[in-house]
């Protein structure tokens, strides 16, 4: 965003690489850029934050709001209750959250068409735009894709929705243009096919669920979706060869069995990358609530609206609310990041962790022919180099990097802000700057006739 904002332009290479700074690689982010740009410099890195958690919210909300009609809200609360530790699982600011809310607003037109709640032109018009956004917002774009794909194969074995199978088609190959109209063109929409073919070492979101428990045996979120697709499965070959058995009359409808068996289906075509690729994991559980809603309300719904039992039907209601009031009052140590915001408090972007202080502060007055030599310090978290007086010109102030002794041999195609082995940062008046007490700092001779510096160390309490 900074680069198309100042220079006017785009990242159309991998600009972050030391080594390989003009590989070509399909910018699907650079509108995110943008917008996370603008945000930030609005409203801070918290409001990158807050906007994080509206949109994933908008997700959740627009997966419920397309089942309202047909599933008491009791059961959607659950059911958003039971998916909410795969949908929490990727806290951190990243631009997949704008995927979630448009696989969302995707689901809720798709199945609103097949259901007789949306025109197909209206469909056709909401849905288009979407995707040339989505295209040029995040790769995940193949995931609509894939959405729409789906239900139009679904189409032509269930027989409530035989009727949509063309239109469904013709909006499958619509969007499939649509998403042409990225900087890439064709390179573009073939880039999520290609992407994980250009990586130069293995990256912890693109390994499987197997791997990552092998790594991490005590992590039970793993575990934890391994139980649920189980019981998912289970309960869905329950239904399908003892629909005949079943008390709840309402399954026994055509289009009530098939809206079942489409949601089952859908739930198992998102589960096989999530458990290849654990960074698909939300898109899991978002796609997932369905599903589990329908479960929840023909396993229990008859029993929970008994007449005896009505303190029940209003308690599921308020259980994921009370749920997570709870979680944000538990202590750390006592709460997965899931369930408690206060967890991992480094993911939330709201700064520095709030269990640190200030433990040491001094001032520096240098004037001309003076400077400092590299030092670290020792004994601090975070250190900080504020100016509260500063000649026009005056030295800089140079980090160097760590790594430095471990690059034997390093060929760089060209210079970056990212390949450099010392950078510096300007000294001007007003400026605080934070950094890592570990990485070592130093000026040059200075030239200038004042140049104060005001400095701090911190320590955990």
């Amino acid at each position: 965003g900074a680069l198309f904002f100042e220079e006017g332009k785009m990242l159309f290479s991998n600009y972050y690489s030391y080594t390989e700074p003009d590989y070509p690689f399909g910018n699907h982010h650079w509108g995110i850029g943008l917008i996370y740009y603008i945000v930030h410099k609005s409203i801070g890195f918290v409001g990158l934050s807050y906007l994080n958690m509206m949109l994933i919210v908008t997700g959740v909300f627009l997966f419920i709001r397309s089942l309202r009609k047909n599933i008491d809200l009791q059961f959607l609360s659950l059911a958003v209750l039971l998916c909410l530790p795969l949908i929490n699982w990727r806290v951190e600011i990243r631009p997949e959250f704008f995927s979630y809310a448009l696989l969302g607003l995707v689901y809720y037109f798709v199945w609103g068409f097949i259901h007789n709640k949306a025109t197909f032109k209206r469909v056709l018009t909401v849905l288009l735009p979407i995707m040339v956004l989505w295209v040029n917002l995040h790769i995940f774009f193949v995931i609509g894709l894939s959405l729409i794909g789906a239900v139009w194969v679904c189409s032509f074995a269930l027989r409530s929705y035989k009727a949509y199978s063309k239109q469904l088609g013709i909006l499958f190959s619509l969007s499939l243009l649509a998403c042409l109209l990225n900087p890439g063109g064709l390179w573009g929409l073939l880039e999520p096919f290609n992407i994980f073919r250009e990586y130069g070492y293995m990256v912890a979101e693109n390994m499987s669920v197997a791997f990552m428990q092998d790594r991490y045996p005590a992590d039970y979120k793993y575990l934890y979706m391994e139980v649920l697709l189980i019981v998912l499965l289970l309960l869905s070959a329950y239904f399908f060869f003892r629909k005949n058995k079943f008390t709840h009359e309402e399954f026994l409808l055509k289009d009530v069995e098939d809206g079942y068996k489409l949601q089952a289906i859908l739930a198992l075509c998102f589960a096989i990358p999530a458990f290849s690729m654990i960074r698909f994991m939300p898109v899991f559980g978002l796609v997932l609530i369905p599903f589990v809603a329908w479960n929840i309300k023909y396993c229990i719904g008859e029993w929970v609206k008994a007449k005896y039992l009505p303190a029940l039907n209003k308690a599921l209601i308020a259980l994921p609310l009370l749920f997570i009031v709870l979680g944000c009052s538990l202590p750390q140590g006592y709460a997965y990041r899931y369930w408690n915001p206060k967890w991992n408090p480094q993911n939330s972007g709201m700064g520095l962790p709030d269990n640190i202080k200030i433990s040491q502060s001094w001032f520096n007055v240098m004037t001309k022919g003076n400077h400092v030599a590299g030092h670290i310090h020792e004994m601090s978290v975070v250190s900080a180099a504020y100016y509260p007086r500063a000649d026009e010109g005056s030295v800089p102030l140079r980090f160097k990097s760590p790594l430095g002794p471990y690059k034997m041999f390093e060929y760089h195609a060209r210079q970056t802000p990212y390949n450099q082995n010392e950078i510096e940062v300007k000294c001007e008046q007003g400026i605080l700057y934070l950094f890592p007490s570990w990485l070592e700092h130093y000026t040059r001779e200075n030239k200038t006739n004042e140049r104060i510096t005001l400095s701090f160390n911190t320590y955990y309490r």
